[in-house]
C-alpha cells in the first residue's frame, strides 16, 4: 500500500525517474457531520420530488384546460428527432419554462432525476452518504504516443464546428460548465492559465468538449495531482453532451485533440478513468490509448490509502 505520497514508478507518466504525486487536501469528516448531511439530503429529496411533481400537475393541468377549451386545435407531438436536431432532447421543450432549479447539491440531484430517473438517483444519494464514512475505487490510467498518431477519416454521423476556446467565448464557457458542473466558475481560469479546451459546436450549441491541461494531471476521484513534464498532456476531462451521443463525436474530439498537441510539440499525451466506466475505456481504447496502470484509492473517515499496480497488455 503506498503512503501519503504513492510512487507511480517512471511508466506511469512518462519519464525515467520514480515520481511522486501530491495528495490533495483532505480535512476528514467527523461523525456527527453524517446525521446532518443525512437530514440535509432527506429535506433536498423531499424539495426537488415536491418540485418536480408540482410543476408535472400544473402542466397537466394546463394540458386539460387547453383540451376543453380549443378542442381542435391543440399541438402536435414534435416529429421524431426534430428537437435533437435542434439541440434539445425529446422532452426538453417543456422544461424550458420550469421552474429555477435548485442550486448546489439539490441541483446535482435534479439533473440525476432527469437523466437517470429516481431509482438511480436514490443508488446514487446512498453512495454519496456511504463515501462519507468509507470509500474505495479504482482509477485507470491510459496514455498515447502523438508521433504516430494519424488523422482519421471522418466518422462522424453529423457535422460539427470545432474551436479552440478563449476566455472571450463567455457564452460557450457557460454551456460547458453546464455540462460539466464541477468545472462551473473554474473554466475561464483555466483557460487562462494556459489550460487548452477543444469544443465542438452543433450551430450555436456546444455539443462535447476536451479539456488538456499541459502543466499537472488532477485525479480528483482519488485525491491525488501531478506535475507534468513538458512534452506530456493531461486529458483533464471530455465530455460529449447527451443528445449528441452514438454520433461519433468522442473519437472526433480525441483526433482533433492528437494533431492539435502534435502542433504543439507534445509527445504523449495521459488520461483516466474509473476502471468500472468502461463506454470511457471504450473511447480510449478505439482511439489508441494503451492502459498503463490502475490507482486503487481507500478512504476510512480521514485515513487514506493508495495502491498502485501496472497493468500488463
Amino acid at each position: 500500500m503506498c503512503g501519503n505520497s504513492p510512487n507511480l514508478g517512471g511508466d506511469a507518466f512518462g519519464g525515467n525517474r520514480a515520481l511522486h504525486c501530491k495528495v490533495l487536501p483532505n480535512p476528514g469528516v467527523p461523525f456527527f457531520h453524517i446525521v446532518i448531511r443525512l437530514s440535509y439530503l432527506s429535506r433536498i429529496l423531499r424539495y426537488c420530488l415536491g418540485r418536480s411533481l408540482l410543476h408535472t400537475n400544473a402542466r397537466k393541468a394546463k394540458l386539460r384546460t387547453v383540451a376543453m377549451s380549443h378542442p381542435a386545435h391543440l399541438p402536435e407531438s414534435p416529429k421524431s428527432g426534430s428537437n435533437v436536431l435542434n439541440g434539445l432532447p425529446p422532452e426538453d421543450f417543456s422544461r424550458r419554462n420550469a421552474s429555477p432549479v435548485p442550486s448546489g447539491l439539490a441541483h446535482k440531484i435534479h439533473r440525476n432525476w432527469q437523466d437517470y430517473g429516481w431509482h438511480i438517483t436514490i443508488k446514487k444519494t446512498l453512495a454519496y452518504l456511504v463515501r462519507s464514512v468509507y470509500f474505495r475505487q479504482v482509477y485507470r490510467i491510459y496514455r498515447i504516443k502523438l508521433e504516430g498518431t494519424k488523422p482519421s477519416e471522418d466518422i462522424a454521423k453529423r457535422r460539427f464546428t470545432f474551436k479552440i476556446l478563449t476566455v472571450q467565448n463567455l457564452d460557450m464557457i457557460a454551456q460547458i460548465e453546464n455540462i460539466a458542473e464541477w468545472l462551473r466558475g473554474q473554466l475561464t481560469g483555466a483557460i487562462s492559465a494556459g489550460q487548452m479546451c477543444l469544443v465542438a459546436l452543433d450551430g450555436d450549441e456546444v455539443a462535447g468538449f476536451n479539456l488538456i491541461n499541459f502543466d499537472h494531471a488532477t485525479l480528483v476521484l482519488v485525491n491525488l495531482k501531478k506535475k507534468l513534464r513538458r512534452d506530456f498532456a493531461w486529458s483533464e476531462h471530455i465530455a460529449v453532451k447527451k443528445e449528441f451521443r452514438k454520433t461519433g463525436l468522442g473519437s472526433q474530439l480525441r483526433f482533433r485533440i492528437f494533431q492539435e498537441l502534435k502542433g504543439r510539440g507534445i509527445l504523449r499525451l495521459y488520461g483516466g478513468t474509473l476502471r468500472s466506466n468502461i463506454a470511457s475505456l471504450s473511447l480510449a481504447r478505439s482511439v489508441g490509448f494503451r492502459e498503463i496502470g490502475d490507482i486503487h484509492y481507500r478512504k476510512f473517515l480521514s485515513f487514506e490509502k493508495w495502491h498502485c499496480k501496472r497493468v500488463r497488455g
